[in-house]
């Protein structure tokens, strides 16, 4: 069934704007002081100024899971050891998808070597690009959104040009945040959005357990964009940088001032915004 819901075929086809947000809310600030009122600006995200949002503060690295012996779980083709510690909600990702990830890197007797948790913020990458995560590529495509699992990476894939080689493995526990990807989101039902009543569709992916935006304060969202043909028009995980807006200040379409009120940090949440709360019948490029 179409979403484009218009007074005819002729302004549907003009109408090119009905669109489907993933929208993970990385971080808010405190409460923003009071400014005059900011004019709504139809012509779209790209038009607007985005305030200066301060980075998150480090989070403590969560305790390395306890470690039963013996564990079980999926052997990938490169050889690292997949254990599911928590099942995601979510999609899951494929090759070319921009993903988001928080880890705690260890060696076998628990040392934390390495954590994103420590840096106060996720890593991102494209799934199939050449990095230093390659060998875990396969494993990361085993997880949904909201997940959380043990890699077991064994020495042998540890190797590079400039470095020795290990006795031991190195283990992960990483948490799949999020991902860019229309079509990893196609097996959501309808029956698991909640419908408001201006007509905006949500369903929360991942709920966040951090602070609740309220109206006012400034947040910074991570989003990807797609009409719903899933073209992808914008995101930000391409860029590499969050988007910042102020909460009830119509600096964005009501569909995402609406869709993002209420969510927590950390929260990723679908959104399917009809034209009428985006760029209208005249659409918008």
């Amino acid at each position: 069934m179409s979403l484009l819901t218009t007074k005819s075929r002729r302004l549907a086809a003009l109408v090119a704007i009905a669109t489907t947000t993933m929208v993970f809310l990385a971080s808010c600030s405190p409460a923003a002081p009071e400014t005059a009122p900011v004019t709504p600006q139809p012509a779209g995200p790209t038009a607007l100024v985005e305030p200066t949002v301060e980075q998150a503060p480090p989070t403590a690295t969560p305790a390395p899971t306890a470690q039963p012996e013996p564990e079980v779980g999926i052997t990938t083709a490169s050889g690292v050891q997949y254990i599911e510690l928590e099942s995601g909600k979510g999609p899951s990702p494929h090759e070319h998808d921009v993903v988001v990830l928080h880890y705690t890197g260890m060696l076998a007797d628990g040392t934390v070597f390495d954590s994103s948790y420590d840096r106060g913020e996720p890593i991102m990458y494209t799934l199939g690009e050449e990095t230093t995560f390659d060998d875990w590529n396969e494993a990361i495509q085993l997880m949904r959104i909201g997940g959380r699992a043990r890699f077991i990476i064994p020495p042998e894939l540890l190797i590079d040009d400039a470095a020795k080689a290990p006795d031991e493995p190195f283990i992960y526990e990483v948490k799949l945040v999020a991902i860019s990807s229309k079509d990893a989101y196609d097996d959501i039902k309808a029956t698991d959005y909640v419908v408001t009543d201006s007509g905006l569709k949500m369903v929360d992916l991942e709920v966040g357990d951090g602070p609740e935006i309220k109206p006012g304060e400034l947040a910074s969202v991570h989003y990807t964009l797609w009409r719903e043909d899933g073209e992808v028009v914008d995101s930000t995980l391409d860029r590499g940088r969050p988007f910042n807006f102020v909460l009830g200040a119509h600096q964005v379409i009501p569909g995402l001032e609406e869709g993002v009120a209420g969510m927590k940090v950390g929260g990723v949440r679908q959104l399917v915004v009809p034209p009428e709360l985006a760029y209208g019948e005249e659409g918008y490029g």
